[in-house]
């Protein structure tokens, strides 16, 4: 069973606290279904995240890599070459091992698709 959809005023709380506007497509999983019950992976092993879970995921990421300089044995393509970026939204999770992540600042040759 999957837990209920998200409002509108935490998806616009998700968006202020990250300093994004996320893709339409990505608003309205949400407001489909906001995360899922951690028992029921459901792509792989990942489970998807709720809004409560993203946020306390990407705040995490950007507190353990703030300071961390670009990597230089990748060169830039489709993803920037760097270890974390503020601007990645994870939406899934592996026992912290394993995301699936939004990348809303790709590198030079990458896109983010804004409605699919």
């Amino acid at each position: 069973m999957l837990p209920p959809p998200a409002a509108e005023e935490e998806i616009q709380r998700l968006e202020r606290t990250l300093q994004v506007t996320l893709p339409t497509a990505f608003r309205d999983y949400l407001s489909i279904m906001n995360g899922q019950h951690d028992e029921i992976p459901f792509i792989g092993y990942n489970c998807f995240l709720s809004i409560a879970d993203i946020i306390e995921t990407w705040s995490m990421m950007n507190e353990l890599f703030e300071d961390e300089e670009q990597v230089d044995w990748v060169n830039e393509d489709r993803i920037k070459p760097v270890i974390w970026s503020n601007k990645w939204i994870p939406f899934t999770d592996f026992e912290a091992s394993s995301r699936l992540i939004l990348d809303l600042d790709p590198g030079k040759n990458g896109i983010t698709k804004t409605n699919l």
